[in-house]
Parts: C-alpha cells; structure tokens; sequence
C-alpha cells in the first residue's frame, strides 16, 4: 500500500477529506451522533495523545491531528456540512504567545487566538483544553499569558485537568469554572515504549559502573528544570562519595546561558553521562533501564510525563512536592523536596538512597499500574462525548486586564 496512512498525514489539503472520512466510519460504527475532535498541537515524539484517546473511537469520536490551527476552518466546515459536532481540543498553548516580540504583538496575538476560539464557537463547535502547566515553560509575558488562560478556561465546555489540585494551583493567575471541570489523571506509559534491555545491558552501553548509584535527568533540557541546582546537588554527592555516583543526562538542550554552562559542566565531570539531543523512543529504555532513581529537580512544574514514565519502569523519583506530582509520589516510591531550594534536593537524593532496593521498585510499578491509559482513555471519552452532546451551561466570559 503506497501514500500515508489516513490520520497521519500533517498535509493540509487532505484534512478535508480525513474529517469527512472519520465521519463515514463514525457512522458505519453505528454512532448516530458523531463527534469530531481536532487537537493541537500534536505531540510527534511522546505517546501521551495517543494514550489518552485510545478509547475515542468507542464513544463516538474521531480525534483529528490538528498541525495547523489555520486549518481548523476545514474541520468547521465539513463537520457543519455532515450535522456532526466539531470540537477542538487544545493541549499545550505556548504556541500563542511564543513568537510575539513585545507587548504589543503579544496583545495582537492575544486577540487573534481568541477571535479564532469565539468562531469556533459560533460555527456550532465545542472547546475542550488539557491544563499541562500553569504557564507556557518559557512564558516571557506572564500577565499576558494568565489572560490567554482565562480567555480559555472561559469558552471551554470542558477543562481537563490532570490533577485534582489544579484549580488552586492555578488560582493566582486565571480561574477555573467548576461546572467545567474535568478530572482525569495522566495514564501510565506501560507497553508505551520499547523494554527489551536489561540493567546490566542498559548499563554496559551507556558505560556505567554496574555497581554505582545512577541518577537520571531526562528530557528537554530547560532552565526551570532546575539544571544547575541539579549538578551543584551531585557534585556535593561525589565528594562525600567519592566514585560510587553517576549522573545520566538525555534530552535535547534549550539555548541559553544557564543551559551552556550546564552542558559545559557536565562535559568536564567524569562521572556525569551527557546525552544532548532528542531521545529516539527506542533508545529511552536504556537511560531508565539503566538508572537506580530519575531525578526531577524542577524549580516549577505542574504535572510531569517524566514522573510517569519513571514509575512505568518501576524507577523510584527525587520529585518536587508541587501539583499533580504531589498527588503521585508518596514515601514508598520517591522523596521530594521545596522547588528552588538547594539543601531540600540534595537532601531529597541522598535519602533516595533508601529507595535503592527491589521493594521500592515494586513500588513505583505498581504505583504506575494505578493509572492505565485503556481506563483513563474511557473515562476521559466517556465524559467528553456526554458533556458534548448535553452540554452545561456556560458562565459569561470573565474580563482580566487590558
């Protein structure tokens, strides 16, 4: 069979015809009121959209890669011309905001997000949004982006939140309605990824000591990570331990000062592993395979995929005790530490000594097993395809700033 398969294809002039398609196949599934979801942006390398609409196809809906936002008016138009109900499911927003110059192009680009998201609206369509993070990881206008948020959250039919702390962890800069609200956590990435290497295997490629406590950081490489209190941290451990710990470091760098001067200590430290670049999906089984504990040493986060991924290969976690993380890592499979604090994370690594053991493992797969994507994926699609065609009524939009 020649040409891409449907459904994966960014090219918009097909997405007309996939959205006419998944209709069709709606139908002759015997769903009498189809839905079509459109997301974005789409994750290309992490499974987690994948995961989560798993089930979507059950209740009615067709999810639809969303590449381009300006191409929503092609989903708008052929779900209008069929009578099924479009809906447009957004995930990260620092697209909105990221390329703006200034205030000023900021405000424009503010305003034409949010014209975009009123037609949606107006056409007879339906916004849901997943609250990844309080803000964009790199926000610059943090004003301006609590006022994207809450313009959000303010048309939404559903906010899907991924902790049940959320809404307050959120409070300070934009609310959430009640009545919008959406629980359902972040499912596990068991089978998710390729485990076919063992620990000593794992270890022997990457050229680890078999015998050595192995930290891994893994994921973009980004300032808020918490990079230099990171490597202050396990330098402080090499010293009182001298050559029994080792530092994993996977993902791709962000540009930046702060992120230089880490890559650069990290190159000069003999018991620090770098590995600079996107992680191929493939290969992540060897940094976690390979380590003891991942180490999330983030000065700010909401929830984490990292989290998730550590504990699906039964992997115990330095975490901070923020957000959804909070509601994740308990003493049987992590220590936490105050985000920002330097003393609270080495303390936090060197407690994961106790961690280091086969019950603690246990532990964390279990703990990821608790959270099943098939289960999730249900839940998530069942709610969305009642609150969609019964929808509840939504408040006025709230006015935040200028």
């Amino acid at each position: 069979m020649n040409g891409e398969i449907r459904g994966r294809t960014s090219d918009s002039g097909s997405l007309a015809a996939e959205v006419a398609a998944a209709i069709a196949q709606l139908q002759g599934l015997g769903h009498d009121d189809p839905i079509v979801l459109a997301y974005h942006p789409v994750a290309r390398v992490n499974p987690f959209q994948a995961l989560l609409y798993q089930s979507a196809w059950d209740h009615g809906i067709a999810p639809i890669r969303l590449y381009d936002l300006a191409d929503l008016d092609d989903v708008l138009a052929v779900a209008n011309a069929a009578g099924v109900r479009p809906v447009l499911h957004l995930h990260w927003t620092n697209g909105v905001l990221a390329r703006t110059s200034g205030r000023a192009s900021g405000r424009a680009a503010l305003t034409e997000f949010t014209d975009k998201l009123d037609r949606l609206i107006a056409r007879g369509g339906s916004l849901i949004w997943t609250v990844h993070n309080v803000f964009p990881h790199d926000a610059r206008l943090r004003d301006l982006e609590a006022e994207l948020q809450q313009a959000i959250a303010d048309r939404c039919a559903i906010v899907h939140v991924l902790s049940r702390n959320t809404p307050a962890e959120v409070a300070e800069w934009f609310s959430i309605p009640a009545e919008q609200t959406l629980y359902v956590p972040h499912p596990n990435y068991i089978g998710a990824y390729v485990d076919t290497v063992s620990r000593p295997e794992a270890r022997w490629a990457l050229g680890l000591d078999q015998d050595s406590t192995v930290y891994a950081l893994l994921g973009a490489i980004k300032p808020y990570k918490g990079v230099r209190q990171l490597v202050d941290a396990f330098e402080i451990l090499c010293e009182r331990d001298p050559g029994r710990r080792q530092l994993v470091v996977a993902g791709a760098a962000s540009p930046g000062p702060e992120v230089d001067d880490f890559l650069r200590r990290c190159v000069l430290h003999p018991f620090i592993s770098l590995h600079e670049g996107r992680i191929p999906g493939d290969d992540m089984q060897l940094f976690l395979r390979a380590a003891d504990i991942v180490v999330l040493p983030y000065l700010r986060s909401l929830n984490s995929g990292v989290l998730m991924l550590a504990l699906s290969f039964g992997l115990p976690v330095v975490a901070p005790a923020v957000g959804g993380i909070a509601e994740v890592v308990t003493a049987d499979i992590g220590r936490t530490f105050t985000p920002g604090d330097s003393d609270s994370l080495l303390a936090a690594m060197l407690a994961a000594d106790e961690l280091r053991n086969p019950d603690a493992r246990q532990a964390a797969f279990r703990a990821a097993r608790e959270y099943d994507p098939g289960r999730l994926s249900a839940d998530f699609s069942r709610a969305v395809a009642e609150r969609i065609r019964t929808p509840r009524p939504m408040a006025l939009p709230v006015s935040r700033g200028t």
